[in-house]
């Protein structure tokens, strides 16, 4: 509703300044107008300073609104927006928090409102049976009866809504929990219960990809690598059959890539290394496995699958790596003590 203005270049930010160079105050006078300039202005990139410039005034005019001069019904939506931009918010949360400010409005379509009711309903209604269809999968695998690692099923699926809510991407929603699920439990394995004989051997068999291999694991590692074995197996085969597209390398060369990370770290603490700032962000956008969500989400949304784009996936492009470092980064301010 309010982003028409973030489908068009910086250079459109030129027609509203006025004579002296600065952005004119008559914008202010519209406060759609001027919640339009503030969404847009998220879409810069780094050195549109103009895109910069329009955040400054539209953030600074937007909280020095006084809620008695202003449409009660825009109200609401310039505090959501000063909390988070529209398109930072994951969408079917976005859509929920929109019928519920909505429905409060006293100009409201009720027509529209409730075709917007059935329509959220309906979809929830898909999504709560992806959930069914992956818990499911979860208590087959056996992974619950760890009981020292994380069961994050449930956050792991709303990673999946988060990526793809759309009704036709339920295959892709599923895998990508499933992918999460087991990484969680592979992360506390490696992180809190391994010892680091006992990881050198898990990530033998994993680099191996050797079904042989689980012979020499403990039995907790058995269960947890029998499961990633069998995950990438299915997946495999699935898109094999549905595509006609082998993707088994990618994704077995994937899942060594994050086992050696995984054991770069765990040899760094064990021998009670200090890495390097670069030695640790090198390593740390493989191990937060950013690169794994990212391929799988495309294989199992994508139709048909072109070898050209899992080439470049495999390549880890400059836009996974950096993407997955600022999530590394994130994700490790959430434990430190600092």
């Amino acid at each position: 509703m309010f982003v028409l203005l973030s489908l068009l270049s910086a250079e459109v930010f030129e027609s509203f300044r006025d004579k002296t160079g600065s952005f004119s105050a008559c914008v202010c006078d519209d406060v759609k107008a001027i919640l339009s300039f503030y969404e847009a202005s998220f879409y810069g990139l780094e050195g549109e300073s103009m895109m910069q410039e329009a955040w400054e005034f539209s953030s600074k005019h937007l909280k020095d609104l006084d809620d008695k001069d202003v449409d009660q019904n825009l109200v609401p939506l310039v505090e959501h927006a000063l909390e988070l931009p529209l398109h930072w918010w994951a969408p079917r949360l976005e859509t929920k928090w929109f019928i519920d400010s909505y429905k409060r409005r006293e100009d409201k379509n009720r027509l529209l409102l409730e075709l917007a009711k059935v329509d959220f309903n309906i979809l929830q209604g898909i999504h709560q049976e992806d959930l069914k269809d992956t818990l499911r999968w979860w208590e087959n695998t056996g992974l619950r009866e760890l009981t020292f690692a994380r069961n994050s099923l449930i956050t792991a699926y709303l990673w999946g809504l988060g990526i793809a809510f759309q009704p036709q991407y339920s295959y892709c929603r599923k895998f990508v929990a499933k992918a999460i699920a087991l990484i969680t439990v592979i992360d506390d394995i490696y992180d809190v219960y391994g010892t680091l004989p006992e990881l050198e051997l898990l990530t033998d068999a994993i680099t191996r990809w050797d079904i042989k291999a689980m012979k020499q694991l403990p039995s907790y590692m058995k269960t947890s690598f029998l499961s990633l074995f069998n995950f990438v197996n299915e997946l495999a085969y699935h898109i094999l059959k549905e595509k006609n597209s082998d993707v088994s390398m990618t994704l077995i060369k994937m899942w060594k890539n994050m086992a050696q990370a995984q054991i770069t770290e765990a040899r760094w603490y064990h021998y009670q290394y200090k890495p390097t700032l670069d030695e640790y962000l090198n390593n740390a956008y493989i191990s937060i496995t950013g690169p794994i969500i990212a391929t799988l989400s495309y294989i199992t949304s994508a139709n048909p699958i072109l070898e050209k784009d899992l080439e470049f996936l495999e390549s880890n492009p400059d836009i996974i790596k950096w993407s997955s470092t600022a999530f590394r980064l994130q994700d490790d301010l959430g434990t430190s003590p600092v």
